[in-house]
């Protein structure tokens, strides 16, 4: 990982100024941040580079307060939807393991240990009712947390593939609505 971040910072048209390390969904209460806290001091350590680091929420705060210890930037936990019925339908192990009410209270934390805005979580527009998309991201700016609002886009061969997003109109709403 050090020799590609090396390559990136080095590149004459583009040089890479952060770097953001996702974790995926492990099925530990770390939700990767020891990793995603390793990786970052090993980075930080030989290039001046932001780390962005985007996991699932972790059980406890103390793993926020080792990944703000190891010098990450920013903190993305990505919500994804906001309404109860959402989360049981499209996240269902995220709804049993972690669940919203523990992603809202990390979120939280999120806040005070990176800062306002610098807590990030995406959530996903276009297939639950847009007024729990816009009332999720009216709860995470309020909090201080910058919502990120992403479209849905079908995958081939995924179980969603055949289901569509909202009209160009309803994300345009959405969208002049939280900003």
């Amino acid at each position: 990982m050090l020799e590609t971040l090396a390559a990136a910072v080095e590149d004459p048209l583009v040089p890479a100024k952060h770097v953001l390390l996702g974790g995926g969904t492990p099925n530990a209460e770390d939700m990767g941040a020891v990793l995603a806290a390793e990786l970052c001091e090993a980075i930080k350590k030989r290039f001046d580079l932001s780390c962005y680091v985007m996991i699932c929420a972790p059980l406890k705060n103390e793993y926020i307060d080792l990944l703000w210890r190891a010098g990450v930037d920013e903190l993305g936990m990505n919500l994804e939807f906001y309404s109860d019925s959402a989360w049981e339908q499209f996240i269902p192990g995220k709804a049993e393991y972690i669940g919203k009410r523990r992603y809202i209270e990390a979120l939280e934390y999120a806040v005070f240990r990176f800062g306002s805005i610098n807590a990030r979580s995406i959530l996903i527009v276009g297939l639950e009712d847009p007024e729990y998309t816009i009332e999720g991201a009216e709860l995470l700016a309020s909090m201080g947390v910058m919502p990120i609002l992403s479209p849905f886009r079908p995958l081939e061969r995924a179980e969603l593939e055949n289901r569509r997003g909202f009209d160009h109109k309803t994300y345009f709403d959405i969208y002049s609505e939280v900003h």
